[in-house]
């Protein structure tokens, strides 16, 4: 078949080729060119508009001076570029450079594999200058003189070039560009979205993803590390894993994650939640506001609060905790009271009052304690006045020793023989008593004294031992046997027979079916069970090859359509809008080192790498994460929130128990309705606030 050229100066010199408009050319085999000025030069291609060029196999190119250079590859709008295999750009001054990738929008960027850049750029209805003075800067580093990165993606520069050389860049991130595909590349990394790692993603304004599997969404947001989360406006998470979400946060170490506003977290596996925290000792927590935890696994919550020393814990406005594994709900010139305590239970329990009340009123002598004022015991001895139990006590001895002395000396002084004294008897009757000496005893007793006040009730008894198993009875007699029935001769009806018989019209299969009862009521749902121990997090694998192209895939509608759908497009994307669950994933299709985002419940957000929310209406925002309580949250690296309205914000925690929030790095919360914050605590009692662990 022939080619087909129609309009003013078109060429169409290939089979099927067809060219309409002015000044076309279709020279690729079934390619199109329409409009003005457009090129198809590759097979199956389309260029529709002004000055568009398609020259790759299936590329399309549709608007006004677009690109499309990649097998597969697609430019839609004005001035985009689509250099990659599968690319697509679409919107205004876009380019997609790497394979898979899209760039949809307004001057933004996709370089790695699969990433996606999406949203606007720094916008020009402003003043160039200041425009300009909003633009990023140019980051540019060197190797031996020689330009090898700009703004930490990695580019090839000429020979000769040196670091100023940013036109004589021929690859970024390993892709050769045209001339213009670079100076549209270096115009987009001051003012627009950046995805450039491999299944990274850039969605909102002014958006910078630099590294594998890195998430910027938002306003003016950079997610430098592999695996790093930046949300909000103007955040930085610049550290692998690192998790910055809010407004103007900064999450500058592996593991760190900084939400709220003006947060720091600078180390390890530390992190700052509120307003103007700073977390900057590793596996350190900073929460509130302007609050300081600088020690490796401290801990400071509240307005002003402040942990210096390791392990220790500072809770409320202004507290100081500056001694090793302690905890301060104060200062030194600022005490604080600690109120609703419960008993103490436990030997590492903290005591109230209530339990040390019984202790004064135990050591008598007007021994007070009220209002926080002690009041001491003042005990009188042989006319001394005593203030506590030990000095008494000493006086006490000290009496008593010189009593024994005494006695000892009435029992052995003397060695004289006197005349054998009288009889108390005796004495009696000199001096009047009439009657016999049992007469004299019985008279000596004295009436019988008043009741006496009735004492403390005793403590409990021990319980008595159980006592021993009585002998085994005798057997019983054996029954009197029953009768003998006789022998049956006669073949029984059937259940089905006996029911005919009593009427039922019907078959024996539908006999059958109808003695099916209807369905039960749903049984309770069973108690949760016991949460496994969390495995260790294995080695990252090595990057697998490229898969080969797939076959052509079919539309979403021609797959309705295959399942049994009969209707229009439009009848079918009507179909779509009732009815659905909400869910949310932001991130970017799975490679060996990285699993894509996963909400499956209902109404449920996850956003990084690997992390996953399968609880309805549930949350998980970081990396590794695994929400399947409904309306629970995680927030950072590695957290498990298995239980129903829990928190769990920082790294490697475990929330099983219900309504339970932790705040901190390897925390185990398996109570309901507790709270657990710092580093390695545990919540293991229901209705508790934990700092620590009972370990």
């Amino acid at each position: 078949m022939t080619a087909t050229a129609i309009g003013y100066k078109n060429t169409a010199s290939n089979q099927y080729a067809m060219a309409f408009g002015a000044e076309n050319t279709a020279s690729g085999i079934q390619s199109n060119a329409f409009g003005n000025s457009n090129t198809a030069s590759g097979r199956l291609s389309s260029a529709v508009g002004a000055y568009n060029t398609a020259s790759a196999l299936s590329s399309s190119s549709v608007g006004y001076l677009n690109r499309a250079f990649g097998t597969n590859s697609s430019a839609l709008g004005a001035l985009n570029i689509a250099s990659g295999f599968d690319n697509s750009a679409i919107g205004f001054t876009n380019i997609s450079l790497g394979n898979s990738g899209s760039a949809i929008g307004n001057r933004n960027t996709s370089i790695g594999l699969s990433s996606a850049a999406i949203g606007s750029g720094l916008k020009n209805d402003s003043t160039i200058s200041s425009v300009s003075s909003r633009a990023r800067q140019y980051d540019l580093k060197d190797s031996a003189g020689k330009l090898v990165s700009v703004n930490g993606i990695e580019v090839t520069v000429s020979a000769g070039a040196g670091l100023s050389g940013l036109n004589y860049i021929t690859h970024i991130n390993g892709a050769e560009v045209t001339a213009e595909e670079r100076q549209q590349f270096l115009d987009n990394v001051r003012y627009g979205n950046i995805a450039a790692g491999d299944y990274s993603t850039a969605l909102g304004t002014f958006n910078f993803a630099i590294k594998e599997n890195s998430t910027a969404v938002g306003v003016q947001n950079t997610a430098k590390g592999l695996d790093s989360n930046a949300v909000g406006l103007k955040n930085t998470a610049s550290a692998d894993y690192a998790t910055a979400v809010g407004n103007r946060n900064y999450a500058d170490a592996t593991s760190s994650v900084a939400m709220g506003y003006g947060n720091r977290a600078t180390e390890v596996g530390a992190t700052a939640v509120g307003y103007m925290n700073q977390a900057s000792g590793e596996y350190s927590t900073a929460m509130g506001h302007a609050s300081r935890a600088s020690a490796k696994w401290s801990s400071a919550f509240g307005s002003g609060a402040s942990a210096t020393a390791q392990g220790a814990t500072a809770i409320g406005t202004s507290s100081i905790a500056d001694e090793e594994n302690t905890v301060s709900i104060g200062q030194w010139t600022m005490e604080k009271r600690l109120t609703n305590l419960a008993k103490a239970i436990k030997d590492t329990d903290a005591v109230n009052l209530s339990q040390l009340h019984p202790m004064v009123t135990a050591l008598g002598a007007g021994a007070n304690y009220t209002g926080g004022v002690w009041t001491a015991p003042s005990y009188i001895i042989q006319g001394g006045t005593y203030r506590d139990a030990g000095s008494a006590f000493t006086a006490v001895n000290s009496k008593l020793t010189n009593l024994q002395t005494q006695v000892s000396s009435l029992v052995t002084g003397g060695t004289g023989t006197g005349a054998n004294g009288k009889s108390a008897y005796e004495i009696a009757v000199v001096n009047g008593f009439s009657g016999s000496e049992t007469a004299w005893l019985a008279s000596l007793k004295g009436d019988t004294g008043a009741q006496g006040l009735k004492g403390d009730k005793g403590d409990k008894g021990d319980q008595g031992l159980q006592g021993l198993k009585g002998d085994k009875g005798d057997k019983g007699d054996q029954g009197i046997p029953g009768l003998n029935s006789g022998t049956g001769t006669g073949n029984g009806a059937s259940a089905y027979d006996i029911a005919v018989n009593h009427g039922y019209a019907g078959t024996e299969a539908d006999w059958l079916t109808s003695l099916q009862g209807s369905q039960g009521v749903k049984g309770d749902k069973g108690d949760q069970g016991l949460q496994g121990l969390k495995g260790d997090k294995g080695d990252k694998g090595d990057r697998g090859l490229q898969g080969l192209k797939g076959d052509q895939g079919f539309s979403a509608f021609d797959l309705a359509v295959q399942n049994g759908f009969n209707g229009t497009e439009q009848q079918w994307l009507t179909s779509l809008a009732s009815g659905g669950t909400a869910v949310v994933s932001i991130g970017t299709n799975p490679n060996p080192q990285a699993v894509l985002p996963l909400a499956t419940g209902t109404d449920a957000v996850a956003i990084g790498s690997s992390s996953e929310a399968s609880g309805d209406q549930s949350i998980a925002l970081g990396t590794a994460n695994q929400v399947s309580g409904e309306q629970s949250i995680a927030i950072g690296s590695s957290n498990m929130v298995a239980g129903e309205g829990s928190l769990a914000i920082g790294n490697d925690n475990s929330v099983s128990g219900q309504n339970t929030a932790v705040l901190g790095n390897a925390i185990n919360a398996s109570a309901n309705n507790a709270v657990a914050l710092g580093h390695g605590s545990t919540a293991l009692r229901d209705n508790t606030i934990s700092v620590g662990s009972d370990t």
